[in-house]
């Protein structure tokens, strides 16, 4: 699927309030950042995120997400 625009749908249920997701990576296999994303935040859907038209990287990645929750200070 190299070059083809795809979307990512992020559940984010579990994730306690007041906490929300900030941005995606793509990660290569030595853990440098590919591609950072950052995520929108709609109010009328706060547990779920969408991040649309994305590219996958021509290489073999991990995906990263950056967060925070109701623990972090």
């Amino acid at each position: 699927m190299i070059g083809i625009p795809v979307s990512l749908l992020l559940n984010a249920t579990d994730l306690e309030f007041p906490g929300k997701i900030f941005r995606v990576e793509f990660i290569d296999l030595h853990g440098d950042v590919l591609t950072e994303i950052p995520t929108p935040y709609y109010d009328t859907r706060p547990a779920l995120y969408n991040v649309s038209n994305v590219v996958a990287p021509a290489e073999f990645f991990n995906i990263k997400v950056t967060r925070s929750d109701a623990t972090a200070v």
